[in-house]
């Protein structure tokens, strides 16, 4: 071997010398329900990061559910964690819907809290027939750990699992009946899509204006009083013009009258319906605006 390639291979080595080696601990479940990893740095064995997270579980109560995800070990070893949280709903197609993607990026310990809707508000993930459909929230997670100075480099990955695994993430899912909406928020007035459709002292604008979910649906063109006009249909289009024919009458009595939501949360929670693409969390939706409008009109014969 030559000078140079001798040179070449002991800057390699001392190279090899330098990065920090790291090992780990295998999941752990443990029996409070979470489940575990800890990274162990070779170079420092002092370092043990640890990340904490649910293990999979069912969930069907009415209250809004929260979990959180737990750094320990971090804080004062000169160690970064980046990375990213993500929610996704499972859709019947096999397909997943994004529901929040959480970035990460510490130097101390931290949490990272999640909450999720009541069940009734998720889109079906598979339907068995005779009413036993399953929802579900799947939470995944990919945290990288990188050194201290002087190198700043990766030295292990939290979160994906090998060979098909899922790793630290882990899911929340409803199986069967499930709970009924939680009753309305303060608000005892509503006027029917017929109502609105009548009495025409509002202003007439595009369904896109009001519901930017239309447009998918070739709806969006579209008015409210076109809206209001609707019979719906079979399949997910029949099933949108039904929850927009509700929604109208819901946006509407947001402006006008003492209803029990806001105008942004109407919008906001069509939009998501619509985005589901799934028949049955449409008409869900649909019918529960529909017992709103239905709560009384107190604008009578007004032109």
């Amino acid at each position: 071997m030559n000078k140079r390639g001798l040179l070449l291979v002991l800057v390699l080595l001392v190279l090899l010398a330098l990065m920090p080696a790291v090992t780990s601990a295998a999941i752990v479940n443990n029996p409070d329900g979470t489940k575990s990893d800890t990274f162990i740095a070779d170079y420092n064995p002092n370092v043990r990061i640890t990340v904490t997270v649910p293990q999979t579980y069912s969930y069907c109560t009415n209250a809004p559910k929260t979990d959180t995800i737990r750094v320990t070990g971090l804080t004062g070893t000169g160690h970064t964690i980046i990375g990213w949280v993500q929610v996704t709903y499972k859709l019947s197609d096999g397909s997943s819907e994004i529901v929040a993607e959480i970035p990460v990026n510490y130097t101390t310990d931290f949490t990272v809290d999640l909450s999720y809707l009541s069940p009734w508000e998720w889109p079906v993930a598979a339907d068995y027939g005779n009413g036993l459909v399953t929802k579900e929230v799947h939470v995944s997670l990919s945290f990288e750990v990188i050194s201290p100075a002087p190198y700043y480099v990766f030295v292990y990955t939290f979160g994906p699992g090998g060979e098909g695994s899922e790793g630290l993430g882990w899911d929340v899912f409803c199986t069967g009946t499930f709970p009924p909406p939680p009753p309305p928020p303060p608000g005892v007035e509503g006027c029917t899509p017929g109502y609105w459709k009548n009495h025409r002292f509002w202003t007439n604008v595009s369904l896109a204006s009001v519901y930017s979910g239309t447009v998918s649906y070739n709806l969006g063109n579209n008015t409210l009083l076109d809206a209001l006009r609707y019979k719906g249909g079979s399949g997910v289009t029949g099933a949108a013009r039904i929850l927009l024919r509700a929604a109208a009458a819901a946006y509407l009595n947001s402006l006008y009258v003492d209803y029990p939501f806001s105008t942004g949360y109407i919008q906001s929670q069509v939009n998501a319906a619509l985005a589901s693409y799934n028949r049955e969390t449409i008409l869900s939706l649909a019918t529960r605006l529909d017992l709103e409008n239905n709560l009384g009109c107190p604008l009578g014969n007004r032109k």
